[in-house]
């Protein structure tokens, strides 16, 4: 194998630390900050010309999650440290939104309502400097209108860089058998009930035995069945073709629904 002797190489202290960390992420700041209050001295080494991280660079906020589950004894924080102190002092200087304002049923997802409060609040406590970045499932029109209510940046890399995209999200909804869920959201594990005459959808709990079909008053069909369990494919896998027939006979379907 070949190989070559490297010369020695004289390397100049430049700088002496107790503690030198290497990133100023979030997880990066937390280390220095509390080392710091530890009593040490803290070196921070960062390759951007900012602190945060992707908090920073792409404003991803800071959470302060709460247990607001309705069958939690009380309403508590799931994290502490630095972490919840930031959060406090956001909340101190009006730059935090309660648990019981993140989860109004009656704003949830109206973010144009969303953003001119934000705005409102903001040159109110002073903060006119502070700019209001939107992003995720925006196309030319969310702009626009986004725009018109107050937001000054938009994060629209899907939108512009690839195909359309069908924007999901997961939610918790049971933990342990035990139905567990967010403000606004139905918790437990849920079924969806469909009628194949009808094409007409029902959403119950998964316990509960099917219903019939308020239209025709026939059977409906499961439509959520497990695809894989324990890492094992066990549902069936229809063949292309077969797909491709079903979806065209559910869409003469729907054309002939009233």
């Amino acid at each position: 194998m070949a190989s070559y002797i490297k010369k020695e190489q004289r390397i100049p202290i430049v700088y002496h630390t107790d503690v030198a960390v290497a990133g100023c992420g979030c997880a990066g700041t937390m280390a220095a900050v509390a080392a710091a209050r530890n009593g040490v001295n803290v070196l921070v080494i960062e390759r951007y010309g900012f602190p945060g991280g992707a908090a920073t660079a792409q404003y991803v906020p800071l959470i302060s999650i709460w247990n607001l589950s309705p069958w939690a004894d009380e309403e508590k924080p799931l994290i502490g440290g630095l972490a919840q102190e930031i959060c406090k002092r956001l909340d101190e200087v009006g730059g935090s939104i309660r648990p019981e304002e993140a989860f109004s049923a009656q704003k949830r997802g109206d973010f144009p309502s969303i953003i001119r409060e934000v705005r409102w609040e903001l040159d109110l406590r002073g903060h006119s400097g502070v700019g209001i970045f939107v992003s995720g499932g925006l196309d030319e029109e969310a702009v626009r209108t986004l725009g018109e209510a107050g937001a000054d940046g938009f994060g629209v890399g899907t939108y512009v860089s690839c195909a359309p995209a069908v924007d999901f999200a997961f939610d918790i909804v049971e933990v342990e058998g035990r139905p567990s869920a967010k403000r606004g959201k139905l918790g437990g594990r849920k079924q969806v009930w469909r009628c194949p005459r009808c094409m007409v959808d029902i959403v119950r709990p998964a316990t509960e035995a099917g219903p019939g079909c308020p239209r025709c008053g026939g059977e409906m069909e499961e439509m959520l069945r497990p695809l894989i369990r324990g890492g094992e494919i066990v549902g069936e896998l229809p063949e292309p073709k077969e797909i491709r027939r079903r979806t065209l006979a559910q869409i003469d379907l729907m054309k002939s629904q009233p």
